[in-house]
């Protein structure tokens, strides 16, 4: 984040003006749930006991492939 307050301070990044209205702000968390499956699957798996921490990060990664490969791909 730090990062990214520099360059926005440097190039200054556009901005949206307009709020947005209440199907698009709908739209936009639906599209976010399922790549939010990610840290769940690494924080529960790792804190349910299920899998150790590089069990967890393998499985993310494969979910994370999946995920790009199949729901979020735009056609």
């Amino acid at each position: 984040m730090v990062v990214l307050l520099l360059r926005n301070r440097k190039y200054h990044f556009p901005r949206r003006a307009e709020k947005l209205s209440r199907s698009e702000f709908i739209h936009t968390a639906l599209d976010g749930i399922i790549p939010l499956g990610m840290p769940l699957i690494v924080v529960g798996g790792i804190m349910g006991g299920i899998c150790t921490p590089t069990e967890a990060g393998a499985m993310a990664a494969v979910y994370s492939l999946l995920v790009s490969l199949f729901v979020q791909s735009n056609p």
